[in-house]
């Protein structure tokens, strides 16, 4: 059941409020720079950046591996960092756009975007895929929100939460440098729960 919070009022009666609930777990996006692709810009770290520009900031590992802890109910791009500026992470999709933007909609989510390699400029053969290795904190499989709506003036018309439209402003320039993974996140990581502590406290 629910601790409360009790405390003496000034006339002296006893007031109590249920304990503040836990807040939803971060979801975890989690890769490995290829370093050696980088050459002479090799990279320090990681960004994360959300729809309102405020950002997630994560240092590499010597071998290059990161993990971002990243809330729900944000839309998300990833830099990495290097001594030439920030570099997009893209997302190569089988619709044909190179998207630079992804949603985070459910809590204690795990996406894996295994090693992710510096070009030049978008190759012409890229190997476009929409493969992900997503799952969730307890174990389970997460799913893509499937509940999305089109989005219109940056927001989706279902929801009217905050997206990108990969077809818009937000797909990434073909000549210009970017990092690909391996593998792509889901355009939107759901079907998690919030985590064990996101509830009443038992006795």
């Amino acid at each position: 059941m629910r601790i409360p919070f009790c405390f003496i009022l000034a006339a002296g009666a006893m007031a109590c409020s249920s304990a503040p609930r836990a807040s939803s777990a971060p979801s975890t996006v989690e890769g490995k720079l290829d370093i050696a692709t980088f050459a002479l810009r090799a990279p320090t770290g990681v960004d994360a950046i959300d729809e309102a520009s405020v950002r997630t900031h994560v240092a590499l590992a010597p071998d290059g591996m990161f993990r971002l802890a990243l809330t729900k109910g944000h839309a998300y791009r990833l830099v990495a960092l290097t001594p030439r500026g920030e570099e997009p992470l893209v997302f190569p999709r089988s619709s044909g756009h190179l998207d630079r933007t992804f949603r985070i909609s459910s809590g204690a989510a795990i996406v894996r975007l295994g090693s992710v390699r510096h070009f030049d400029r978008a190759p012409a053969t890229f190997s476009a895929s929409d493969d992900t290795t997503t799952s969730c904190e307890s174990g389970g499989q997460a799913a893509d929100n499937t509940s999305d709506g089109e989005c219109e003036n940056g927001k989706d018309s279902r929801t009217g939460l905050a997206c990108t439209d990969a077809e818009g402003n937000d797909a990434a320039d073909p000549a210009q440098p970017m990092a690909v993974p391996e593998k792509n996140p889901p355009s939107d990581v759901a079907g998690c729960e919030d985590g064990a502590n996101d509830g009443e406290t038992d006795d």
